[in-house]
């Protein structure tokens, strides 16, 4: 474990200005406005101050919710809702009132820009392979998760592999066309559910494994380092390790994991999704990176 957990709390199903907080599927933090944004699968915004003791996650204020909108100022319905992963941009500048919210979409992939209250903005071109729904393994199995890159700008990838790669692969793309290959968590029903870019470079991958209910659940956190030797048409992986595996079936109180987000240095925040099942949580952990990675390729993965 390169992991020190540093608090969790369970955020009980409330109504918050007559949105449902449930489902939750992304985080990000906003370091100009002390904001920690959550996306639902409802295609609901939230606005949550987490507030701390002596370091640890002590608790937080859920201060507003906004439905996401559509190009015409209507409340996203059917198909179109299925927010998932969400990035920031304009959000660590020194500036306040200028961020904006990059989400990406499940059912109809897209990657939309928003403003902080929920207002459609812009919507970012796809790479050609995402742009249809019948590439995707199924018609709920597209983009998962999103992270903004300062050289390689946006960076999203599917829940699972398209229909025409490998299911032991993930295939992470970037909106310019490039491409990377990492060996997915050798675990049957294993999925990437969230990705966050690091100071150095790298990327924090979170990937969940179910198989059933009956099943235990694992949560995997692995680093990994992106360089020309493993974009996509060179057939290499990228180099990743393995920071922290959390099974259900060892003790761990953990919950269905999909929301990542960096916070400060190399200290993060991690939510749960609860199905709107009466058996599951909506959970809210904080942990730290806590020891340096020699074998990801790279020498700071934290600075």
């Amino acid at each position: 474990m390169q992991i020190k957990l540093l608090g969790t709390l369970v955020l009980p199903t409330q109504m918050i200005d007559g949105l449902p907080l449930t489902e939750l599927s992304g985080l990000a933090w906003d370091e100009d406005e002390s904001i920690l944004y959550a996306v639902s699968d409802k295609g609901n915004l939230f606005h949550l101050q987490p507030k701390f003791k002596k370091g640890l996650l002590h608790d937080t204020n859920i201060t507003s919710a906004y439905p996401l909108k559509d190009t015409s100022g209507k409340d996203l319905r059917g198909i179109a809702d299925d927010s998932e992963g969400i990035t920031l941009i304009n959000a660590d500048n020194g500036k306040k009132g200028d961020s904006e919210l990059l989400i990406s979409f499940e059912g109809k992939p897209r990657l939309d820009i928003y403003s902080n209250k929920g207002e459609w903005k812009d919507t970012i071109n796809l790479p050609p392979d995402l742009k249809k729904r019948s590439h995707y393994r199924s018609k709920n199995k597209a983009l998962e998760a999103v992270t903004r890159h300062p050289k390689f700008g946006t960076i999203t990838s599917p829940e699972y592999a398209l229909k025409n790669t490998s299911d032991a692969e993930i295939i992470l793309y970037a909106t310019t066309g490039k491409r990377w290959r990492i060996k997915r968590y050798p675990s049957p029903g294993s999925a990437l559910v969230a990705i966050e870019t690091l100071p150095d470079g790298s990327l924090l991958l979170l990937e969940r494994v179910y198989k059933s209910a009956l099943q235990p659940i694992e949560i995997v956190l692995r680093q990994t380092s992106l360089d020309p030797s493993c974009e996509f048409d060179k057939n290499k992986h990228c180099k990743s390790s393995t920071l922290s595996i959390f099974n259900s079936a060892k003790g761990w109180l953990i919950d269905n994991y999909e929301g990542l987000t960096r916070h400060k240095k190399n200290r993060f925040f991690i939510s749960s999704d609860d199905n709107e099942m009466w058996f599951q949580r909506t959970l809210l952990s904080y942990f730290e990176i806590t020891e340096k990675n020699s074998n990801s390729g790279s020498s700071n993965i934290i600075e």
